[in-house]
This record gives C-alpha cells, sequence and structure tokens, in this order.
C-alpha cells in the first residue's frame, strides 16, 4: 500500500466509517477496503479504495469528505463509484 498523507486520511476516515462492522464472513468490514487499496499504484487510487463504500454504507457524505481534507480528485471518482439508491442497484452494476 502507498503510505502518504493523503492515504493516512483515508484509512483514518474508513476505519471511523465501518469501525464495528462485520462482513459475510464475520471478519471487520475494513478489512475489504484496505484489500483493495493494497492493489492500487498512485496515491489518489489508493485513497479512492480505501473510501470507495464509505459514502454508500455508512452516513459519511461527499461534503464530509472535502470538509475532512480528501481533495477533489478523489471525491470524482468515488462520486462514479458510489451506487446511487434511485438507481437500481442491477441496473447500477
Amino acid at each position: 500500500m502507498i503510505y502518504t498523507p493523503l492515504t493516512y486520511l483515508a484509512m483514518r476516515i474508513a476505519y471511523d466509517a465501518h469501525h464495528g462492522v462485520l462482513d459475510r464472513s464475520g471478519a471487520p468490514y475494513v478489512f475489504h477496503p484496505y484489500e483493495v487499496a493494497s492493489r492500487m499504484d498512485d496515491e489518489v487510487s489508493t485513497a479512492v479504495a480505501l473510501l470507495h463504500d464509505v459514502v454508500e454504507d455508512t452516513d459519511v457524505t461527499f461534503e464530509d469528505l472535502a470538509a475532512k481534507g480528501i481533495p477533489e480528485e478523489a471525491i470524482r471518482p468515488l462520486r462514479l463509484l458510489t451506487h446511487d439508491p434511485e438507481v437500481p442497484y442491477m441496473d447500477y452494476i
């Protein structure tokens, strides 16, 4: 994984947002975005991987991410990756 101030910030936001949530196998859910992030090869992609489920699955908003210091260059792809609840999931995928 790439470790920079941005990725540390994204890591902390993801950890806090998913704290206490377990996946279907009973493992902490945050392991999933950390695993995805481990496959990225640049700072912004790593931050996006860490945050890719935060807005979709928690109460955190894009505005919250911006206020916490996540730059627009990371928020833009997050908007594309986040399922809009108004769109049926099967249409989204």
